[in-house]
């Protein structure tokens, strides 16, 4: 009788910890759209989202950085997952910014 007490108690602890990381984790918002500029000093990339307005992002990640550097240009189609974060719009980890080309 005691093991399962103690399952129960783990159980719910276990629970508990991933619904207080589910809510802690910051929501991520995903556009599409074509590079018009970028400025690898300055760090931003502004992209024309499809709807045709104009989204400037922070890029806060050395991969994503490396990837306008030498992998995508201006013209080029992108994914962008972003976080919104004290009005500014942040390319925070790998993979938040993806080529829309097929076949990438």
């Amino acid at each position: 009788m005691k093991a399962t007490w103690r399952t129960g108690i783990v159980a719910t602890l276990l629970f508990c910890a991933q619904l207080l990381g589910t809510a802690m984790a910051e929501d991520k918002v995903l556009v599409k759209g074509k590079i018009t500029e970028y400025n690898l000093s300055a760090k931003t990339l502004v992209v024309a989202v499809d709807g045709g307005s104009n989204m400037t992002f922070t890029v806060q990640d050395d991969k994503s950085l490396k990837m306008l550097d030498d992998q995508l240009f201006s013209g080029d189609a992108v994914k962008i997952h972003y976080l919104a974060k004290d009005g500014k719009n942040l390319i925070t980890e790998p993979g938040d910014l993806k080529s829309a080309r097929p076949g990438c």
